[in-house]
């Protein structure tokens, strides 16, 4: 596997055999040096976004991997420009997985995994399964988020894992996927989160054993029709027959 300081000279070597010319980062006057030293702008969400159509495209990825890996920039320029590297169209896996393993801060390891949300699941298989046993359990959420995109995949044992997670905010994904691949073997470990402390835990994980095991849901659904949380009461009476 390649170490950093390959990848980035690899980079280099790309870049200079493309269209845009490393050779031209020193002039003020060029398109690639322009390109390095913009500066994204916020969007009406909060979230900066490099704009322009024409900044996207396939001949500028590893234009925009080589800023990403070398240059000293706040986390969220770093996280415009995973943005603006998906919507380029190129190819990065390469690079941005071997990436991941070296990176410390969680919130761009979180990107990166999301970023995998439109690849076949050829392709990201293996990283899904790496990011949901990552000690950060924003990365690990967000394994399970990308899990519910992969239907046709067997997530089963990451699921499970997910379903016993010390963070709320995993529990809560692992279950969505959990009902959206309809995950039958896991309808126990469903059931038992119908207990748990957080409410979003709660309604996910009834949510989802409605769509796995429509029964068991019903046999059950009496014992939380006086729950705190709405939704998970109006699941509830549905499921038994009440307005």
């Amino acid at each position: 596997m390649l170490g950093i300081l390959s990848l980035m000279a690899m980079l280099q070597t790309a870049l200079a055999e493309s269209t845009p010319d490393s050779a031209n980062l020193n002039d003020p006057e060029t398109v690639e040096y322009k390109r390095w030293h913009m500066s994204p702008v916020p969007t009406r969400a909060g979230f900066l976004r490099f704009v322009g159509t024409d900044k996207a495209s396939p001949e500028w990825t590893p234009f925009y991997i080589l800023r990403f890996l070398e240059a000293d920039e706040p986390l969220p320029v770093r996280l415009a420009l995973l943005n603006l590297i998906e919507r380029s169209g190129g190819d990065w896996q390469e690079e941005l997985y071997l990436h991941f393993r070296s990176e410390s801060n969680p919130e761009i390891r979180r990107g990166i995994i999301e970023m995998t949300r439109r690849l076949n699941i050829s392709e990201k298989e293996h990283m899904i399964r790496l990011a949901s046993s990552d000690s950060a359990s924003i990365v690990r959420a967000e394994a399970m988020r990308a899990i519910g995109r992969c239907p046709n995949t067997d997530f089963t044992h990451e699921i499970e894992m997910g379903l016993k997670d010390s963070d709320a905010e995993v529990i809560q994904f692992a279950a969505r996927s959990a009902g959206w691949n309809k995950m039958k073997p896991l309808t126990s470990n469903l059931a038992d989160l119908l207990e748990h402390d957080d409410s979003n835990v709660r309604y996910q994980a009834l949510n989802a054993l409605k769509r796995i095991n429509p029964e068991e849901a019903s046999r059950i659904a009496p014992l939380h029709i006086h729950d705190q949380d709405s939704r998970v009461r109006r699941i509830s009476r549905k499921l038994i027959g009440i307005k």
